[in-house]
């Protein structure tokens, strides 16, 4: 196992999923075409990324985890096109098929990592949440910056837009938060040696005690803070700010999440 390749690689699954989910609380006719083709350029760039992680570890092609994030990325490159047609039900469709197989692909990803030295720990199921929750996250806070630059460009977006997506973020951050502290009292309260193992090595200053702290004041503290900001300059109307803000919290959010899922690839915690 690599660690920097399949935290890398389990990082843009995640991204790439998230983006595509939050795009598409957008409806297409309140912007410019525009918009869709950055943010699904983001999500095809990243499945491309991830898939390529996943073969340069040894991963062939046939394998659950690459198979399906090509499948996702197959699906949320139909989706993009399609949107250039007038066929709204295919498009709705072709969405749902893209995120269907994109969470499959991050679940199935995050979940190989379950198992710590060979055993599989009672917690599993928390790997494929925690990661959706993060994508989400990502997701929450590039789209709600690329959205803060279009009011530049499309002069009759609704103001509500930002507002609504700055509450959606706000929520995210949130998620994460209660989620990551769930899911340490999980881990905390397990009875079997795996957990209290991986538990130890979290804390533990010698090990991955520093990129615990790290990823708590990034991934958690930072953004909680900030995400309250934008949604308050949101409400007044001061997008220039909002989007500043959003800038900032974009880089925490980066550095956060990018430290989860070194945790959750290292240590077997999905924090």
């Amino acid at each position: 196992m690599s660690v920097p390749i399949d935290t890398f690689a389990l990082f843009f699954i995640e991204t790439a999923f998230g983006v595509l989910f939050m795009t598409s609380f957008v409806k297409k006719r309140d912007i410019a075409f525009s918009f869709y083709t950055l943010n699904h350029g983001i999500v095809l760039v990243c499945a491309v990324f991830a898939v390529a992680g996943m073969l340069w570890r040894g991963d062939p092609l046939t394998q659950s985890s690459p198979l399906a994030a090509t499948i996702f990325g197959i699906c949320a490159f139909a989706f993009s096109v399609s949107l250039r047609s007038t066929k709204d039900k295919l498009s709705s469709l072709l969405l749902m098929m893209a995120l269907a197989t994109g969470a499959a692909a991050v679940g199935i990803e995050a979940a190989s990592y379950r198992h710590a030295g060979g055993t599989a720990v009672s917690y599993g199921y928390a790997f494929p949440i925690s990661a959706l929750v993060g994508g989400i996250l990502v997701g929450s806070v590039i789209v709600s910056m690329n959205l803060g630059h279009w009011y530049l460009i499309s002069k009759g977006l609704p103001f509500s837009y930002l507002i609504r997506f700055s509450r959606m973020f706000v929520g995210a951050v949130v998620l994460r938060t209660l989620l990551g502290g769930l899911v340490l009292l999980i881990v905390w309260s397990a009875t079997d040696f795996a957990a209290q193992e991986n538990l130890d090595r979290l804390f533990s200053m010698d090990q991955n005690g520093v990129f615990f702290a790290i990823r708590v004041f990034w991934g958690i503290v930072g953004p909680l803070v900030l995400s309250f900001m934008v949604l308050q300059t949101a409400k007044i109307h001061s997008n220039t700010a909002a989007t500043g803000i959003l800038y900032v919290s974009l880089a925490f959010i980066l550095m956060g999440e990018l430290l989860s899922c070194y945790l959750l690839v290292s240590n077997s915690i999905p924090i």
